[in-house]
């Protein structure tokens, strides 16, 4: 097995001459107990129940769902949005991915 590593982002970066707010979200939140990774704050105190249900309720009250059309086009910057899809039947294509 490897190493634990302590990885922390600061909650406000700056970004050329821009100040962002930074918020990482997982779709999947996960407990010491049942998995080898897990959230904590910055000072090591692990988020409680509340503190996780609060997160999640901002980012439901956030989100923002469309209805793909043939011909759409999303460029979006991954500094300020977290992104995802719902889940869906069918199979799945990707036809092009960017790096910048």
């Amino acid at each position: 097995m490897g190493s634990i590593a302590r990885v922390s982002s600061p909650l406000v970066i700056k970004l050329g001459n821009k100040i962002l707010p930074l918020l990482l979200f997982f779709q999947q939140w996960y407990t010491p107990g049942n998995i080898h990774w897990n959230c904590t704050l910055g000072n090591g105190t692990p988020f409680t129940r509340q503190d996780i249900e609060a997160i999640w309720d901002a980012v439901i009250a956030e989100t923002i769902v469309f209805n793909w059309q043939q011909g759409d086009v999303l460029f979006l910057d991954n500094f300020r949005f977290g992104h995802g899809r719902k889940p869906f039947r069918g199979k799945r294509k990707v036809l092009v991915s960017l790096g910048f």
